[in-house]
């Protein structure tokens, strides 16, 4: 008798057992899978972009209404983006070399910073397709600037460049270079300026708009070629194919083109 009560115990047990695991694989089957990146944003209703907004005519500060507004061409373009994917668009700054890492710890959904393309960063991010094709050039003071041809005219200088961007990497590859890295791009200018460096390489647009501001200043030579892209997560293709999307059709109507009209960003045609 006891053997058969401790039996039907051990099969009402199984039973409620298997009760439980029913009701819980049921709960689990009627769980939604998790949204993507992009239906996150979506729901959200905004999208944060992360930029270093010391980079004229790209991305700058300007007083607009009385108040300290970051605007340039690519914050117009990524502007375009989140109005293409029905968001609002939050800015949110941080400094150039810290944006792909403030990218992959989620403060920050995309980057846009005129931003080049290159394997080292494609490591840690991916890119969308490349919007702009640009070029690092020389600045200097024109005083100087005779002296200042091509790369070997470097030896021996002194450069400023922006820490983390491509500038650096193209001015480091000159030999017998000493480089000089600065947080802020216009750093590197006053330095030019008060003659604490020889030249400075930037991107070519952000050399002329300084050249015009400065008018001691003026670009010496090309040093290299690159096409900026959109920065995002590694993984994160949904969000790159919309915004790719996004990039073919802002090129197809003219509005990129026109952007860069607008603020006089066209790197020379040679």
């Amino acid at each position: 008798m006891k053997q058969i009560r401790i039996m039907a115990l051990g099969l009402a047990l199984s039973l409620a057992l298997t009760a439980c695991g029913g009701a819980q694989s049921g709960q689990q089957g009627n769980q939604q899978p998790e949204a993507n990146h992009l239906e996150q944003i979506k729901a959200a209703g905004k999208i944060v972009l992360g930029t270093s907004a010391d980079y004229p005519p790209f991305e700058y500060h300007e007083i607009v209404n009385g108040k300290d507004t970051i605007v340039g061409w690519e914050i117009e373009m990524a502007q375009a983006i989140a109005d293409k994917l029905g968001v609002a668009l939050e800015i949110k700054e941080g400094k150039f070399e810290t944006l792909i890492a403030d990218l992959n710890t989620e403060k920050t959904d995309f980057v846009i910073s005129a931003m080049s393309i290159d394997e080292d960063r494609k490591q840690s991010a991916d890119f969308s397709e490349p919007y702009f094709h640009g070029g690092q050039v020389v600045l200097a003071k024109k005083a100087n600037a005779g002296e200042l041809k091509d790369a070997a005219s470097l030896n021996g200088k002194t450069v400023g460049v922006q820490l983390g961007s491509t500038g650096e990497e193209a001015a480091r590859e000159v030999e017998g270079a000493t480089i000089k890295s600065f947080d802020a791009f216009e750093a590197a200018v006053l330095d030019l300026i008060s003659d604490r460096v020889d030249a400075v390489v930037a991107d070519y647009a952000v050399a002329q708009n300084y050249a015009k501001s400065y008018t001691d200043l003026v670009v010496a030579f090309e040093l290299s070629k690159e096409d900026y892209g959109v920065v995002f997560r590694k993984g994160d293709d949904e969000l790159r194919e919309a915004v790719n999307a996004i990039l073919a059709e802002l090129l197809e109507n003219g509005t990129i083109d026109q952007l860069i009209a607008k603020y006089e960003a066209a790197a020379p045609a040679q």
